[in-house]
């Protein structure tokens, strides 16, 4: 496979074009004009940029040019076209790069194309300008070849406006897709998945291994890098031979011996934390088991009293039966004694009739009657002013708690009509009536002392019934403000909850919260067109820069909540969306969107372009849309702007200028986005929360005053004390009548009617105690019944405490094994009927063993930690906070209960660590450790060193077979080496070191059998592993870990009739030395491009600036070697002194050069020209041939007439 042609779009300062490849090619121009930068582009493709396989500008060296004032180069400084720190694209642009591979005669694999896309920006931020990459797309293009128009929006552009015109990096699948739908694009996942890929479509294969892919383009970019050969062993080690890193292992073993000479100051150190930890188990230990006797106790005691009730239940059901019973024997005494009474008042009524005869007695009766009547009057004018009072106690409590609230409430009650303050106040400092005892007096008649205190009775009537009529002169105003404030609070409420179930959202599956007629919609759709495939703009859309997120947002407002469906179900949604009653649901016209979107050209400031898109339909949208919108900077005027927008949300549309914003608890697009709606939202929240707290307070004032209209009443009481008094005269006066009666003539019939009268009553007595008792029964049936309920409710109270303590004891058996809570739930339903509770419910008693424990943990935890212990590290922070609250919630019992289970078990863990210790416990220990270094350092270091350098000489006879199949014209080219002294030691021993067995006694540390050398070697290393200076010891052992070093090298030039050593033949020449190194560099090419294996290869070569460093006949024979002995399409840059000569050796000069231009580009004021020219080879070499015979002969006339003279 070779190079057919290549393609730049805004590469450097190339010009953005085709460039096609012959089989020799020479780059050549000035020096900087441009040469190694087409190589570069050819080096990006083979190699993907991938980390540690390439090298820009390889032939200047600029990876070591920090010291250097010229910019290292870049992908990115590439894209945005860096000179000398200015560039020619300082606005950000996108670049491509791809090669055309085509087919030799004879190859079995398809031509394809490899691409790079990259877009770059420059970063301003700091005192330095740089160059930085943004998106990158590499791709392989199955069976088919590309060319620069086929990346540009409008392919009818030409060179010039190419760079203006290309596709953007993140659209170039879906341009692809859309223009070329027959083309085979493999986007790669990586820049490792894309090596695969390339040297796949090279071998004529898929894809290729990883590894067999990274030593391709590392041997193709370290052919290319033009290093001068002055030290042949330097060259050996590094072009040659693989570097074989084994310092981990060394700062390994260095650990593991320091560890080993440290253990023994270690030990005392490890035996008291040991002791701490000891401290700190057992208060831990305390802790949780105290923790699980509480909820034990607290369990047993809910039990205890459950059963008690029980029992109380079932006495009182006894004795309720045992009161229905009396009740019915009470019942036949009853209606018995109801018999005797009718009996006894027939009898009494011959008698009364007998009695109506006599005159005196009837005025007594009439006396009798009226002074019964006063009597009753009496007592219900009595009962009225009790109540009355009553009723004057409630207006004052009403006032008194309504002043409470008053004092309490967090706002002013300017809200309140300010009428009914004064009255409250009135009847607060007036009414002492409480202090009085209004019902002694009364039963006690002192009807005196109540006629003293009417005047001040009436007084205070009067406040009260002026505190009623202002309240209810201002009922509509505080139903009005109570209802208001109830309103206010429940939409407050409502807020939080649609907050918080928004916030759940965004938590819990980063979620947008649509308008609730979009959530509608999108379910419905979903249901009756599945393959619609409905969805929302806004989970489509994503914003590069987070600094347009408010302005853009604003500017699509209520649009971001468009649905989006498959287009061929547009008319279908539509309808379904009027039939459910959905007419304000918007549904995107999708086929019109992609159809306007593809006729417009994006300006550059676009707003579109800081946008990306997961959705097709989205990005047509946005074009269509809003393509023409432009970011205006804050300084541009949006005046005279005809659709622009500002990033402090000031826009302009459709000769309107307006603000374009939204909240940031609004924000839809993207998850960075949503993060910060989620914050926005959460703050929100707390501020809501806090304002729901005050309109609570405010609506509880409300209420109370809005409920004190119906609470408050009107006070009479004066009125009623005189009425009272009027009466009691009154009753004063009949009395005295009837006690001046004289009744002696009629004392016989009425002895016989007293006598009646008395049996009578004494009858109707018995009945009435018979139906009190038969009430008292009921009542007491009635109020055992009510404590039968109580006694239920308690049990049932106390049955759904013992649920909720068993979930923590279950909770709690669940984080700690060793509680066994079956066991302890049957002894203590065994002794629930026994005296004496098994666990005594002492809540105090048990808070103080608890933090008891917790501080002995926290106090041996925190010696732990100041002493550094290794293993001892333990947080106990989350336990310490978890236990400050652990009071407040059953969830944070829970939670602290947890936290101490897991720093119990932390603590166990430590302290198994520490008993296990190899110091601490058992001489074993540190013989084990000892074995574990002797493994390490055996079978990580020396066998390691001892296959590496057995390998690298495997490496060297491999290269020197392949050599010999490598002719550059009779000669060929061999390796030679030879032992370095010093390493050769190094070496016996490892080897020496290889051969112990892993078990302990026959270690280095046992009785292994070394040489002396070895022995002291071994102790040379250690000391050097011990070495205080790490870095130092580091690096010393690297160097003997370095298996290259313990040889030193030699090429050979193989002649047919002898072999020359180039280390003494070549060392005064530079250019004689470079022939070789083709030759070497070429075989290791060649075995990494698998030359020997399969029908289709990569036979592309670059070589920078290396043929400046030899003359004109090695020039020409490497070239004729590369090309004509190897096979190899050569792309090699020179500088324009040099590339004279060998016009007769290549089939195509490229020609770079820099020139000033009149209209500068971006920061630069310089462009670069390729001149592509094809030569015919036979015709230029007769052309040189007959110029040199010219200068010949003319060099022999000069010299005869200088002998002349």
């Amino acid at each position: 496979m070779k190079l057919n042609s290549m393609g730049l779009l805004n590469w450097a300062n190339l010009p953005n074009r085709d460039y096609d490849f012959s089989q020799i090619n020479m780059i050549t121009g000035e020096s900087g004009a441009g040469k190694t930068t087409l190589l570069d582009a050819l080096q990006t493709i083979l190699t993907g940029t991938t980390a540690g396989l390439f090298q820009y500008n390889p032939g200047q060296e600029e990876a070591t040019q920090q010291s250097r004032v010229k910019e290292v180069r870049t992908l990115a400084s590439y894209i945005l076209g860096c000179d000398d720190a200015s560039y020619a694209r300082p606005q950000g642009a996108h670049g491509y790069l791809f090669a055309n591979w085509v087919p030799e005669m004879g190859d079995k694999s398809q031509p394809f194309t490899a691409l790079i896309g990259a877009s770059a920006y420059l970063d301003s931020a700091g005192n330095k300008r740089t160059a930085k990459e943004e998106d990158l797309v590499l791709a392989v293009v199955r069976s088919a070849t590309l060319c620069v128009k086929d990346l540009l929006l409008s392919p009818d552009q030409g060179e010039e406006q190419a760079g203006e015109q290309i596709i953007p990096v993140a659209m170039l699948a879906n341009h692809l897709k859309t223009n070329h739908p027959g083309m085979q694009v493999e986007i790669a996942r990586g820049k490792e998945d894309y090596l695969c890929l390339l040297y796949g479509g090279l071998r004529g294969l898929s894809s290729v291994s990883r590894v067999e892919a990274r030593n391709a383009a590392k041997a193709l970019s370290r052919f290319m890098v033009y290093k001068p050969l002055k030290d042949l062993d330097e060259f050996v080690r590094t072009e040659i031979l693989d570097p074989h890193d084994i310092t981990d292992a060394i700062r390994q073993v260095s650990a593991m011996m320091r560890s080993i000479n440290g253990m023994e100051h270690e030990a005392a150190g490890i035996e008291k934390g040991i002791a701490l930890l000891e401290a700190a188990e057992k208060g831990m230990a305390l802790f949780t088991a105290t923790a699980i006797d509480e909820q034990l106790a607290r369990y047993e005691h809910l039990d205890r009293k459950a059963a008690q009730l029980q029992r109380q239940s079932e006495t009182a059901k006894q004795e309720r039966a045992e009161l229905v019973e009396a009740t019915r024997i009470l019942t036949r005494e009853k209606n018995t004694l109801t018999h005797d009474e009718k009996q006894m008042a027939d009898q009494l009524s011959l008698l009364e009739a007998q009695r109506l005869g006599v005159p005196v007695l009837k005025l007594k009766d009439d006396l009798e009657r009226e002074l019964g009547r006063l009597a009753h009057e009496l007592s219900e004018r009595a009962h009225t002013l009790i109540q009355s009072n009553a009723v004057r106690k409630n207006n004052r409590d009403v006032t008194a708690r309504l002043g409470q609230l008053l004092a309490h409430a967090q706002t002013s009650p300017s809200a309140l009509p300010e009428t009914l303050l004064e009255p409250m106040e009135t009847v607060m400092s007036m009414d002492d009536l409480d202090q009085l005892p209004i019902g002694k007096l009364l039963s006690e008649q002192r009807f005196q002392e109540l006629s003293e205190m009417t005047p001040r009775v009436e007084r205070i009537d009067n406040a009260h019934r002026t505190l009623v009529e202002r309240f209810a002169s201002a009922a509509e105003i505080l139903s009005r403000k109570h209802f208001q404030c109830q309103e206010q609070a429940e939409r407050t409420l409502d807020r939080i909850k649609r907050l918080k179930e928004q916030i759940a959202r965004l938590e819990n599956a980063n979620q947008v919260a649509y308008p609730q007629t979009v959530r509608r919609a999108i379910s419905l759709i979903a249901s009756q067109f599945p393959e619609a495939a409905p969805c929302v703009l806004c989970d489509h859309v994503e914003l590069a820069d987070p600094s347009w997120q408010l302005a853009m947002e604003g500017l699509v407002g209520h649009n971001r909540f468009l649905i989006l469906v498959d287009a061929a179900y547009e008319d279908q949604v539509m309808a379904l969306m009027a039939q459910h009653g959905l007419q304000k649901v918007a549904i995107l016209q999708g086929r019109k969107a992609m159809a306007d979107a593809s006729r417009l050209t994006l300006p550059a400031t676009s707003m579109v372009h800081l946008l990306r898109f997961t959705h097709h339909l989205a990005e047509s949208y946005f074009k269509a849309r809003y393509g023409s919108v432009r970011l205006l900077a804050d300084t541009d005027d949006i005046t005279m702007a005809a659709r622009g927008l500002k990033q402090n949300g000031l826009a302009c549309l459709s000769y309107r200028i307006f603000m374009a914003s939204v909240s940031e608890a609004d924000l839809v697009f993207g998850a960075e986005a949503r993060g910060r709606a989620l914050a926005a939202q959460q703050h929100q929240l707390t501020e809501m929360e806090q304002q729901f707290e005050v309109e609570r307070t405010e609506r509880h004032l409300s209420q109370a005053f809005y409920d004190a209209v119906r609470q408050l009443s009107p006070v009479d009481m004066a009125k009623n004390i005189v009425a009272i008094l009027e009466t009691a005269s009154a009753h004063q006066q009949v009395n005295e009548r009837l006690n001046a009666l004289d009744l002696t003539e009629c004392e016989a019939l009425d002895s016989k009617i007293r006598g009646a009268k008395a049996a009578l009553s004494e009858i109707s007595d018995r009945r009435e105690q018979t139906t009190l008792d038969i009430g008292s029964n009921t009542n007491a049936m009635e109020a055992i019944g009510r404590k039968i309920k109580e006694f239920e409710a308690g049990i049932e109270d106390k049955k759904r405490h013992m649920a909720a303590c068993r979930n923590v004891l279950d909770r709690y058996a669940a984080q700690w094994p060793d509680f066994h809570l079956t066991e302890h739930i049957d002894r203590i339903q065994a002794n629930r009927s026994a005296a004496q509770a098994l666990n005594t419910l002492d809540a105090d008693n048990f808070g103080a063993r608890m933090n008891q424990g917790a501080r002995d943990a926290e106090v041996a935890l925190e010696d732990c930690t100041r002493m550094g212990l290794r293993g001892t590290g333990i947080d106990y922070h989350h336990f310490r906070a978890a236990n400050m609250v652990r009071d407040a919630h059953t969830e944070n019992l829970i939670t602290c209960f947890s936290l101490a289970c897991d720093l119990a078990r932390q603590i166990r863990n430590g302290l198994n660590f520490l008993r296990n210790d190899i110091l601490s416990r058992h001489k074993e220990k540190l013989t084990e450790m000892t074995g574990r270094f002797n493994n390490t350092f055996v079978f990580h270091i020396c066998h390691t060193l001892h296959n590496a350098v057995r390998q690298g000489k495997d490496r060297l006879e491999t290269f020197n077979r392949k050599l010999r199949n490598h002719f550059f014209g009779e000669e060929y080219y061999q390796f030679e080496y030879q032992w370095i002294p010093e390493f050769r030691a190094y070496y016996k021993f490892f080897e020496e070191a290889a051969l112990i067995k892993p078990e302990v006694e026959n270690s280095l540390f046992g009785n292994a059998d070394l040489s002396a050398q070895s022995q002291k070697i071994f102790d040379e290393i250690c000391a050097k592993l011990l070495d205080d200076d790490i870095e130092r010891s580091v690096k010393d052992l690297r160097r003997i870990a370095d298996y290259r070093n313990y040889r030193t090298y030699d090429i050979k030039k193989c002649l047919p009739d002898r072999a020359i050593s180039l280390k003494t033949y070549g060392a005064g020449s530079g250019g004689q030395m470079e022939t070789p190194s083709y030759v070497i560099r070429s075989a290791g090419l060649a075995s990494a491009l698998h030359f020997g294996e399969g029908a289709s290869h990569l036979r592309t070569v670059m070589i920078d600036e290396s043929f400046s460093k030899m003359d004109e006949a090695r020039c020409k024979a490497v070239l004729d070697y590369l090309s004509g002995t190897l096979g190899l399409q050569v792309i090699f840059a020179v500088p324009t002194k040099s590339a004279g000569a060998l016009h007769d050796h290549v089939d195509q000069v490229l020609q770079v050069t820099k020139f000033l231009q009149d209209a500068p580009r971006g920061e630069l004021k310089t462009a670069v020209m390729v001149t592509p020219t094809v030569l015919k080879k036979n015709t230029v070499a007769e052309l040189w041939q007959r110029q040199r015979v010219a200068i010949e002969n003319r060099a022999h006339q000069m010299t005869f007439l200088e002998l002349m003279e």
